[in-house]
């Protein structure tokens, strides 16, 4: 068995591994965050991305959006209530064969402003939306997906514009893009992203989340 640590790792990142040293089993350490310490951990029973709450250290909750929120029970001189430790998780409500009463939750991916591409490269969403802003006339909703390729990440933005049939639009912008953001400007062996593309929508084409009416920001299908 092999048990990692620190950025959450993507399944063809789990199956090359395991296929290196001829691991059965690829299992994350724990669940965590700087600000908060051990959040979750992972019994023998638990799959891919399922942790087990740490309720003697921690309350964990999910907003409307599935942002987890993360109460610390010990820290007292600076207290942590309902922190958002930019991750989406979603609970399992089925009793783990294990035996272990703690709630299980299931890690979705990532939900903050700031987009980690690898361990080192970052994109941070506000850059992309000024970007956007300075090309796009009269308005506009975007959101930005991320997606798995091997062991490299897809990128690809969506915008809802009145001008989504806008070919020299699309262009300008995908290479203001290009110029404007450091990690685009490198090669995919650099910064582990192995395509990029921009595509105008029409209005209203992005889905919205059922509870609020709002379109997710950033949706993280890497994990």
């Amino acid at each position: 068995n092999i048990i990692y640590a620190a950025e959450h790792m993507t399944n063809d990142a789990k199956n090359y591994i395991k296929s290196i040293f001829k691991a059965k089993r690829i299992s994350s350490f724990g669940y965590a965050a700087v600000e908060t310490g051990p959040i979750g951990y992972q019994c023998e029973c638990c799959r891919d991305n399922e942790f087990h709450v740490e309720e003697e250290w921690v309350y964990l909750e999910a907003d409307n959006n599935d942002e987890a929120l993360v109460t610390c029970l010990h820290k007292t001189l600076l207290p942590i209530i309902r922190y958002k430790v930019g991750d989406r998780i979603e609970f399992i409500n089925e009793s783990c064969t294990c035996g272990r009463l703690s709630p299980k939750f299931r890690l979705l991916g990532r939900s903050g402003e700031k987009i980690r591409i690898s361990g080192y490269q970052e994109i941070y969403f506000e850059d992309i939306e000024k970007i956007v802003q300075s090309v796009v006339p009269d308005g506009f909703v975007i959101q930005l997906r991320l997606e798995a390729d091997g062991l490299y990440t897809a990128l690809s933005l969506h915008i809802e514009t009145i001008h989504y049939k806008d070919n020299i639009l699309r262009e300008n912008l995908y290479q203001r893009l290009l110029e404007k953001i450091p990690v685009l400007h490198l090669t995919k062996e650099k910064n582990m992203v192995s395509s990029f593309e921009v595509l105008l929508v029409e209005p209203n084409a992005l889905q919205r989340v059922e509870r609020s009416g709002k379109v997710r920001k950033i949706i993280d299908n890497r994990i």
